[in-house]
């Protein structure tokens, strides 16, 4: 059955303020303003360590970098139907739903078949629609999906990745990382972010309309 979007207008002043992702000069957001190569940012984290919260932190504040008045989508995979999203988040079953300029979180834990990666880039591009892919592990991603993403978000990864050594060998560096700052991990806002411009720790808050029902992992920080 095709998915019906709510294409929702909105004024500014009905969101929330806009929360800065950033460490010094580097604005975190500011890769979602390029409607010409939109980010495609893959987020990896193990179970109940905030990764859906960080995903609707990302989108809250891209809508409210939009226009005055509101006309782009939220497009979310993966999700729970029954969770209470704001009436702007559209949950859609395939790409195919995917009709104009947005932002799409896939939250890969609840698919029952994973997207193509070359069919994101494509889409992507062709409709500029920023992806944030959230993954529990990091040794599902290709080297050639690797080469497609624009950057990686990092939260605190599983036990078996940080002490077993089961992990691709470009995400080495990265583990030995989280081994010796375990501590960075008792605040979870926290997460480690690496693009072609920046390396580094970043501290992102709730989204406004979170509630227990979106993720029953994390209910509080």
């Amino acid at each position: 059955m095709e998915t019906r979007l709510k294409i929702v207008k909105i004024p500014k002043s009905e969101l929330p303020q806009y929360e800065a992702i950033q460490q010094g000069e580097y604005d975190f957001m500011q890769q979602f303003r390029n409607d010409r190569i939109p980010p495609i940012i893959y987020l990896s984290g193990s179970r109940g360590q905030g990764k859906t919260a960080l995903m609707c932190k990302i989108a809250e504040n891209y809508l409210r970098m939009q226009k005055e008045m509101l006309d782009v989508v939220v497009y979310v995979m993966g999700f729970s139907r029954e969770s209470q999203l704001p009436v702007y988040f559209n949950h859609i079953d395939n790409l195919h739903n995917l009709s104009k300029k947005g932002i799409l979180l896939i939250d890969e834990a609840g698919l029952t078949k994973r997207p193509d990666f070359n069919d994101l880039v494509s889409i992507s591009g062709h409709k500029s629609i920023s992806i944030v892919f959230g993954g529990q592990t990091l040794k599902q991603i290709t080297p050639t999906e690797m080469s497609q993403v624009t950057g990686f978000a990092y939260k605190k990864p599983s036990y078996a990745e940080l002490n077993k050594g089961m992990i691709r060998r470009e995400f080495k560096d990265v583990m030995q990382l989280f081994n010796d700052n375990l501590d960075v991990f008792n605040d979870k806002g926290m997460f480690y972010y690496e693009d072609s411009t920046f390396k580094g720790w970043l501290k992102v808050g709730l989204p406004s309309f979170w509630n227990n029902d979106i993720s029953q992992n994390q209910k509080k920080w």
